[in-house]
C-alpha cells in the first residue's frame, strides 16, 4: 500500500512512516472543545468550505462519553465534536451510511487502523467500484492504544477515581500520565502503564502509531501543549495544510528533533509490541 500510495516503502530509520513535511502547528481559531493544537478539526472545517469534501465522519460522544459516530456537514457541526475521545469506536460503518445519503467527496478522520482498513479498500485492484472513490480525504491520529468503554469507565473512572462519567469535563494523555479533569477543574491522574487493563483487546497486534498511510496525519506527541505535530505524506494532504496556512486558518512553527525522536520512539515501541505479539501468536500456533 505504500507503493500504491507514496510511491515507495519506507526506509528503516523512518519510524513515523514517509512524509512530505514535520511541522508544530496550531488553529488559528481554536473554538469549542479542540484539544491540543486544534488542527484536525481546524482542517476538516477548511475542507469542508474550500469544497475538497461535501461531507466529513467524525467521532462525537453522548453526555456519559460513549463514542458514536456522525456523518456531518456543517462547520458548527465538526467543532462540535472536536475533542479528543479515548474509548473504542468503529467510525468505518458510517462510511456506508454516507454513501447511501448520496455524499460524493467524504471527509474522514480516524485512528491508524481505520485509515489502514479504507486504503485497502480504496487500492483493491478490482474490477468493481463500491464507492470507494468518493473517500476524498483521510486525517489520520497518532494512537498508541484505546480503551474499551466498559473497562475504562468502571475500572477506572468510576472505581477508582470515583467520577461520574457524566462530570468528566475531558480526558488527556499528558507526559506519561493518564489523566481525567472533571467539570470542576479537579484533576485525578494516573501512570499511563497502569491503564494497560483497559485497553481495547484488538488494539494489541496494530503496529502503526502515526497513521501512516492518511493524507495528512496529526497528534499531539512532538509538540509544546497547545500545539499538534502535524505529518504532510501525499500531495493532497500537503495541499490541504500549506492551503490552510495561506487562508490564516493555522499557524506554524518548527517541531523540534526531540519532540520527533520522541514521536519516533514510540512508534518504534508500538512496531515492537505487534512483532513480539506476532511472534507469541506463532509460538501458540505451532505448539497446537
Amino acid at each position: 500500500m505504500e507503493s500504491k500510495l507514496l510511491g515507495r516503502t519506507r526506509n528503516p530509520e523512518e519510524k513515523l512512516g514517509i512524509y512530505k513535511k514535520a511541522i508544530s502547528a496550531q488553529a488559528v481559531s481554536r473554538e469549542g472543545l479542540a484539544q491540543d493544537g486544534g488542527v484536525a478539526t481546524a482542517l476538516l472545517v477548511f475542507a469542508l468550505e474550500s469544497g475538497m469534501i461535501d461531507c466529513a465522519i467524525v467521532t462525537d460522544k453522548d453526555d456519559e462519553w460513549r463514542t458514536v459516530s456522525r456523518v456531518v456537514t456543517t462547520a458548527d457541526e465538526i467543532r462540535a465534536a472536536a475533542g479528543t475521545k479515548y474509548t473504542i469506536n468503529n467510525s468505518v460503518n458510517s462510511l456506508a451510511e454516507a454513501l447511501n445519503m448520496g455524499f460524493e467527496k467524504i471527509g474522514f478522520v480516524g485512528t491508524p487502523c481505520q485509515i489502514q482498513g479504507l486504503r485497502k479498500v480504496q487500492l483493491l485492484e478490482e474490477p468493481y467500484q463500491i464507492g470507494q472513490e468518493k473517500i476524498a480525504l483521510l486525517v489520520g491520529l497518532f494512537c498508541m492504544e484505546n480503551f474499551d468503554y466498559d473497562l475504562l469507565m468502571n475500572g477506572l473512572v468510576k472505581g477508582r477515581f470515583g467520577l461520574d462519567p457524566k462530570n468528566v469535563a475531558r480526558f488527556e494523555i499528558k507526559k506519561g500520565m493518564f489523566r481525567v479533569i472533571d467539570k470542576q477543574g479537579k484533576v485525578d491522574e494516573v501512570k499511563l502503564e497502569e491503564t494497560d487493563q483497559y485497553n481495547f483487546k484488538g488494539c494489541g497486534p496494530c503496529f502503526d502509531f502515526a497513521s501512516e498511510l492518511a493524507d495528512i496525519s496529526v497528534g499531539s506527541v512532538g509538540s509544546g501543549d497547545g500545539w499538534s505535530t502535524v505529518l504532510t505524506r501525499t500531495d493532497k494532504g500537503e495541499k490541504l495544510y500549506s492551503d490552510a496556512l495561506a487562508a490564516g486558518v493555522l499557524q506554524e512553527k518548527a517541531v523540534s528533533e526531540k519532540g520527533l525522536a520522541l514521536a519516533g520512539k514510540l512508534a518504534g515501541n508500538k512496531a515492537a509490541r505487534f512483532e513480539a505479539k506476532s511472534v507469541e501468536m506463532n509460538v501458540k500456533n505451532i505448539s497446537r
